[in-house]
């Protein structure tokens, strides 16, 4: 039987990482994938690489991870991304955040698997059309870039579940997302939106939250819109929930995601 433990640190988290196809390393200053994870990428699963110094992937850094099922680069100077991360098959969290990125591959599409997408703190300022092409996606942030719209194909992701579009520079919602049937969380604050259409209210028949905060709609443009009688049955409806449960509302009551200015009283 071998001595373990003559091996040093790096080595046993090698063969460990080989071990459990889990790849952790976090703030290390890396510039680029290491080659020791790179001679095992058929074995990987997850890798989180997060908070280091990477920018910009080659094609092949990404070619050999057949199995891979989530990659974490959150936290690292990336431009641009490889077209090769397109073609990971398993991958179904990819999570993107706080980086340089200003454009998305067009072949995300091909991400057939891919359930959580998260792009938040990036430079943004479009998204590929083939993402609505992604129909298992459930999750998507793309908070804090510089959007100016949202593709009308966006409407295609069957499976969205929950969409963070805050702090861009969105005047408008596509009437595309009223396709988004399984839709219950979108948040939307920090815009310029004015108006949400209807087609959203009437066929997001699970959403229970919409939050619209620093925005320029009203409470009264809102709760004139066609569906938001249902929606908001559906909003009173959560809340109703969470007091069953035991929790308390804050000293702000429960939150319809607008912003209501409240009068100052008249003076005697």
């Amino acid at each position: 039987m071998g001595n373990c433990f003559g091996k040093s640190s790096a080595q046993r988290r090698h063969d460990n990482w080989k071990a459990t196809g889990i790849v952790v390393s976090r703030d290390g200053g890396l510039c680029s994938i290491p080659s020791n994870v790179l001679a095992i990428a058929g074995t990987v699963r997850t890798l989180d690489v997060s908070n280091n110094a990477i920018s910009d992937l080659a094609e092949q850094d990404l070619q050999g991870f057949s199995q891979l099922q989530r990659l974490v680069l959150a936290g690292n100077r990336s431009r641009q991304l490889p077209r090769s991360i397109c073609t990971l098959s398993q991958l179904k969290h990819l999570a993107l955040d706080s980086n340089k990125l200003m454009q998305l591959p067009a072949e995300l599409g091909q991400l057939q698997r891919l359930e959580v997408l998260l792009l938040q703190g990036n430079q943004l300022t479009a998204l590929p059309d083939a993402l609505g092409s992604c129909k298992a996606l459930k999750t998507l942030s793309v908070s804090r870039n510089r959007l100016a719209a949202l593709p009308h194909a966006l409407g295609g992701c069957s499976s969205l579940q929950e969409l963070d579009v805050s702090s861009n520079h969105l005047s408008s919602l596509p009437v595309s997302l009223g396709s988004l049937s399984k839709l219950k969380v979108l948040q939307a604050d920090a815009n310029s939106i004015a108006a949400v259409p209807g087609e959203l209210l009437q066929g997001c028949g699970e959403l229970h939250t919409l939050s619209l905060h620093s925005n320029p709609i009203t409470p009264a443009e809102l709760e004139g819109t066609a569906g938001y009688r249902e929606y908001d049955a559906r909003r009173r409806g959560k809340y109703d929930k969470v007091l069953a449960g035991g929790a308390l509302l804050g000293s702000a009551g429960l939150d319809d995601g607008l912003d209501r200015l409240l009068k100052a009283p008249s003076p005697n």
